[in-house]
């Protein structure tokens, strides 16, 4: 089951030698948004590799579960070698709530969402598997949670 785990900002784990999540995966850094107020209110980011036939059934799971939420939905590509990429690329261009991005290199499925959340534009990010694993419908009672809690302000990642 998905969890709160951390706040959204990456830290290295040397303080003093402090770098992006996007220098660690070796990838060109995502330009980010930084005001809160015009945001969806959730970013569900979702590594994925070689993962073209789940991807369709996955998106259509993700609009049900958040249709009275705000939200984007990020695919982090993680250098597919099968249709994943171009999937999700026609996929994108007809839909607002879809961002793509893609690792030129295999990377790994932990770099794959640190390049998800670096990306993200949403106070909080929830974190699902490309194969369906995840339940996207364990998001809303959730972020119902975090909104009756003295949330921070800070992004958050369940």
């Amino acid at each position: 089951m998905t969890q709160i785990i951390a706040e959204s900002t990456w830290m290295h784990p040397n303080p003093a030698q402090d770098i992006s999540p996007h220098e660690v995966a070796g990838i060109s850094p995502v330009p980010r948004i930084h005001a809160m107020r015009d945001l969806p209110e959730v970013a569900v980011v979702v590594p994925v590799h070689n993962e073209a036939a789940n991807i369709p059934p996955l998106i259509v799971e993700i609009r049900a579960a958040l249709e009275a939420t705000p939200h984007e939905i990020l695919f982090v590509d993680d250098a597919s070698t099968d249709a994943t990429a171009e999937i999700l690329a026609g996929l994108a261009r007809r839909a607002n709530d879809l961002r793509v991005v893609r690792h030129a290199r295999r990377c790994g499925q932990s770099a794959a969402l640190i390049t998800g959340i670096g990306a993200a534009s949403a106070r909080f990010v929830a974190t699902l598997d490309g194969d369906g694993q995840n339940d996207p419908a364990d998001i809303p009672p959730m972020l119902d949670r975090l909104r009756l809690e003295d949330a921070p302000d800070s992004p958050l990642l369940v």
